[in-house]
């Protein structure tokens, strides 16, 4: 009879050993799983600011195109306004000759 109890009470140790180990090592992997996560968060909030920034890069590099385009357009309006006036004040000139000369006329 105590021998079986021997044997019996060797037995649930063994089972409180193992179950000790399985309980252990499912604290360990819920442990290596939290690190994980926080890791992980730290990593998508490291790629958010990276994709923000390169956002910002990318608009900026659109909106400093879009602002030589609209210079380039800006140089051509000029141009033709300058060569637009020359023509005007020729005009204006031939304009007056011909009220000067209709005036010499007159009297």
């Amino acid at each position: 009879m105590l021998k079986e109890q021997i044997v019996e009470h060797k037995k649930n140790i063994r089972n409180n050993e193992s179950e000790s180990v399985k309980r252990n090592h499912e604290l360990r992997k819920l442990r290596l799983t939290k690190e994980a996560n926080v890791n992980l968060k730290e990593e998508n909030k490291s790629l958010k600011e990276n994709l923000t920034s390169l956002k910002k890069e990318n608009f900026c590099k659109r909106l400093r195109r879009k602002q030589k385009k609209l210079e380039k357009k800006k140089r051509k309006i000029i141009e033709k306004n300058k060569a637009l006036n020359r023509e005007n004040s020729g005009l204006n000139a031939r304009i007056r000759a011909i009220e000067l000369d209709f005036a010499k006329k007159k009297e």
